[in-house]
């Protein structure tokens, strides 16, 4: 009798041993999520923060850039169409750093019509500074407000031949008129204003653009402006610019 209540009570004992032990090992297991659940959170939250402080800095910097050049960019537009009317601008031909000739051009303030007149510096000091690729010496020998280069090959969109003052004549001989040293300055000055008036009748602003994308044509000293022109996709500048 003894023996069989002995038994009976070790067998309630398994039976609660066993409820105790599922109760520990949930309550445990659950204990175990808890804890992963809130260190989880706590690195997440580091994460998240130092996510949004990069992307905040970010943005940040972004917006400050944005705000630079779009100031800087403004101030230059503003400042050119002002200086370009009245300060003197050297446009220098060359046919791949090779020069061919060179004049300077303003504004005539009573007027108001473009003027043509010879450059401040002698062919040889022209030439070197075409060849050795020095803008700086040529801009800064005549006081000059910008250095305007044109390659030769910029031009050969133009058709062989065209009419100009009654007379025909081919773009080759208008930049053998050019070329010759021994012809006066007015006389040279005349062919390329002939073939700068053919250029801007057939090309349009779009095709300025991509030559100087290109490097046909440099302007010195590049301000902001022409550095956006050099960096932005022609087919931004296609929707941006009017074409003929």
């Amino acid at each position: 009798m003894k023996c069989f209540v002995l038994l009976n009570f070790l067998n309630i004992n398994r039976k609660l041993y066993k409820k105790l032990f599922f109760i520990i090992f949930v309550v445990n297991y659950f204990l175990v999520w808890v804890l992963i659940l809130v260190i989880g959170t706590i690195i997440l939250y580091f994460i998240v923060r130092n996510v949004l402080k990069t992307v905040v800095t970010f943005l940040f910097i972004f917006f400050l850039f944005a705000a630079i050049t779009v100031t800087l960019t403004y101030s230059d537009i503003k400042g050119l169409k002002e200086d370009i009317q009245e300060r003197e601008i050297v446009i220098l031909v060359h046919d791949q750093h090779q020069y061919i000739f060179a004049f300077v051009q303003y504004h005539d303030p009573k007027s108001g019509e473009k003027v043509f007149k010879p450059v401040a510096l002698s062919d040889a000091e022209l030439m070197q500074g075409t060849a050795e690729k020095k803008y700086d010496s040529i801009l800064a020998l005549g006081n000059y407000y910008k250095v305007i280069f044109l390659d030769k090959s910029l031009f050969f969109v133009l058709p062989e031949e065209f009419v100009t003052d009654n007379n025909q004549k081919t773009t080759e001989e208008l930049f053998a008129i050019l070329a010759n040293k021994e012809l006066s300055f007015e006389d040279r000055a005349a062919a390329f204003d002939t073939i700068l008036s053919a250029f801007q009748e057939q090309q349009g602003m779009l095709y300025a653009v991509e030559q100087l994308q290109a490097g046909t044509i440099i302007v010195y000293p590049k301000t902001m402006f022409f550095r956006i022109l050099e960096s932005l996709p022609l087919s931004w500048v296609e929707k941006l610019i009017p074409q003929k």
